[in-house]
């Protein structure tokens, strides 16, 4: 059984932390006897009382300090926070989280839609009505293949290569999003094919050589996918 604050009694956790000038949250479990008991030391209760209120702040997401590191980490946080700031009505601090909201946000929708994107079976040509509307738009499907290759080649650092489609004009364009920007909420297009060229995606296999990766990922590329999303976004 856990005991959030009062007595600690024999055979219960106490959950504490804090104290001392230590960081307040989950630092320790005392398990057992002893404990905080009715006669234990004042200050030991207020140190108790204290971390758990601060616990019960970060549950919340309105905890005043922010513990992680990195930017991803940061990312991951941000939401809670997010949402206390927009109740609020704290637009400075819905502002100052754009950047993590954009790099973890845009991240998670570029992979979701880049793993779809692939298949041990994929590969060839499209089919049927991509097809003709990459024609239309490109030329010819080798065409397209060596634009979208160019500007994923050409993006300086980290970021994508994208085929998406313009719903204002009704065609496919090809574009170019650096780090994890994604591709929607930057241009208005909507991704149906994207190709990650940050190093790690490759690094194992084709070290530093960007060129040798964008040639075979076309082995690779599920149509399928990519011609269910262009049906979807023209509904």
């Amino acid at each position: 059984m856990v005991e959030a604050g009062g007595r600690g009694r024999r055979g219960r956790t106490v959950i504490g932390g804090g104290g001392g000038g230590r960081e307040p949250g989950l630092r320790r479990a005392v398990i057992g006897g002893g404990g905080v008991g009715a006669d234990g030391d004042w200050r030991r209760r207020r140190s108790l009382g204290r971390s758990l209120r601060r616990l019960a702040e970060a549950a919340r997401g309105v905890s005043g300090r922010a513990r992680n590191d990195g930017a991803e980490r940061r990312g991951l946080a941000a939401e809670p926070r997010c949402c206390a700031g927009r109740c609020a009505g704290d637009v400075t601090t819905q502002v100052a989280l754009q950047p993590a909201l954009k790099f973890n946000g845009g991240g998670h929708i570029n992979h979701t839609i880049f793993w779809t994107n692939l298949s041990p079976n994929g590969g060839g040509e499209p089919k049927g009505e991509l097809l003709e509307a990459i024609k239309r738009d490109f030329g010819s499907f080798e065409k397209f293949k060596e634009k979208l290759t160019a500007v994923s080649v050409g993006v300086q650092g980290s970021g994508w290569g994208w085929l998406g489609f313009d719903q204002e004009q009704g065609r496919l364009r090809v574009a170019a999003c650096s780090n994890q920007d994604p591709l929607q909420g930057t241009t208005g297009l909507v991704p149906l094919l994207g190709i990650d060229v940050w190093e790690h995606a490759y690094y194992l296999q084709y070290k530093n050589v960007r060129p040798d990766y964008l040639k075979a990922i076309w082995n690779v590329i599920n149509w399928e996918n990519v011609t269910e999303r262009y049906q979807a976004c023209k509904k």
